[in-house]
């Protein structure tokens, strides 16, 4: 049977074409930093191209840092979509978005300290998170009023020298079935 051979071809040339985008993205992330020497510039560059590659609508992509008092782990955010792409998904959500731009540090970045939520439980437990219905995951801790609403989300930790998780990237809201 044909159809099963060209169903099985298109497959994987779908899987090489998806990996050959993963590559570009990380090239270009790559060029961003050699050339601009922007950590942030190049961690925008990353989570445009993981936006466009999953077809999701939101992101981040955030460092795991400590607190100097209690050592407790929080998560800093380097990269998110843009105002733009998240007021053209709900006009409403740009009044958050601007309120939490009054509240980033001086290096852009803000902090997400709720670690009993869908990317508390990735950074807690080391593992990827897949969620299809975020309001009544059990792991969800919700979202701050304002915030865009999440139907879907995933969430990928990263690490450094073995198993201490460095950083996470999360998508959210995928576009198509």
């Amino acid at each position: 049977d044909n159809s099963s051979n060209s169903s099985s071809n298109n497959s994987k040339s779908g899987s090489h074409t998806h990996k050959l985008q993963m590559l570009d993205v990380i090239s270009q992330a790559q060029r961003e930093f050699l050339q601009r020497e922007s950590l942030s510039g190049a961690f925008d560059c990353l989570l445009t191209g993981l936006l466009s590659l999953t077809q999701s609508e939101l992101g981040f992509i955030g460092e795991v840092m400590h607190q100097p008092d209690t050592n407790e782990m929080y998560l800093q955010i380097h990269s998110r979509a843009s105002l733009e792409t998240m007021a053209a998904a709900d006009p409403s959500v740009q009044q958050f978005f601007a309120q939490q731009q009054q509240q980033q540090d001086q290096d852009n970045t803000f902090n997400l300290y709720n670690l009993d939520s869908l990317f508390g439980h990735c950074l807690r437990t080391k593992q990827p998170i897949i969620s299809n219905d975020v309001s009544s995951d059990p792991r969800s801790g919700g979202i701050p009023p304002g915030h865009p609403v999440l139907h879907s989300f995933v969430g990928v930790p990263f690490f450094k020298q073995g198993h201490q998780v460095m950083g996470l990237v999360g998508v959210a809201n995928k576009t198509t079935t």
